[in-house]
């Protein structure tokens, strides 16, 4: 990769992985802190959570906004590979990665293969942030019935979050090994315009976490 491309992406990736790591330590911390019968404190870290999950997911999807938008305008795309549903935890994660690499056998062209990866992820990021941010809410205010699943739930829905932020760096690192040189500036542009707030989606009822371990999960 050149030298100027590889500047973008290391920028690019150290400000999603700061944003990410901030939720990932203080989520870390709740359910360590909660593990040691600390209960009221878990509930606040953990309701701190919510608003670092749409900190870290508004600049996500708006990374994944990004690719599409250029890669749509000017027709440069990578080569990229199915997602892998055996890399998520959560059910409803696990049946969009399988949805997506089925299609990737009937969409012949890389441009909808590449595109169709895009929409998935994105739809990802948005529903994840969204189901996370409604557990933690339940478990920072006491509301829950059963909390223990609902901490099991965030855990989940952090872990795919994790997922779909490496899916999105390795789309973009091949992306930019094709990127033409005079379309780098106007990438970078796309991507330190500021981040929109998500949008919201339905959801979908929980399914209970201990259905995670219908497709197993293997570690990368």
């Amino acid at each position: 990769m050149p030298a100027a491309h590889d500047r973008v992406f290391r920028w690019a990736a150290g400000e999603l992985d700061a944003s990410y790591a901030m939720l990932s330590v203080t989520l870390n911390d709740a359910i360590a802190v909660r593990q040691d019968g600390e209960l009221r404190k878990a509930q606040l870290e953990v309701g701190f959570c919510a608003q670092l999950v749409e900190r870290f997911a508004a600049p996500l999807a708006a990374t994944i906004q990004a690719l599409e938008a250029h890669a749509r305008y000017y027709g440069t795309l990578p080569n990229t590979a199915p997602l892998n549903p055996a890399y998520f935890r959560f059910p409803r994660s696990q049946r969009t990665a399988w949805m997506q690499a089925m299609l990737c056998r009937v969409l012949f062209s890389e441009r909808s293969q590449f595109f169709h990866k895009l929409h998935a992820l994105k739809e990802l990021v948005d529903c994840l942030a969204s189901d996370f941010c409604k557990a933690a809410a339940e478990l920072a205010d006491g509301t829950s019935t059963n909390p223990v699943e609902l901490w099991e739930a965030v855990d989940s829905y952090h872990y795919d979050l994790n997922t779909c932020l490496r899916e999105t760096l390795v789309i973009m690192k091949s992306f930019l090994r094709v990127l033409p040189e005079d379309e780098l500036g106007a990438f970078r542009k796309a991507l330190e315009a500021p981040a929109q707030p998500r949008e919201t989606v339905p959801r979908a009822p929980r399914a209970p976490v201990r259905e995670a371990r219908a497709i197993p999960v293997a570690r990368r």
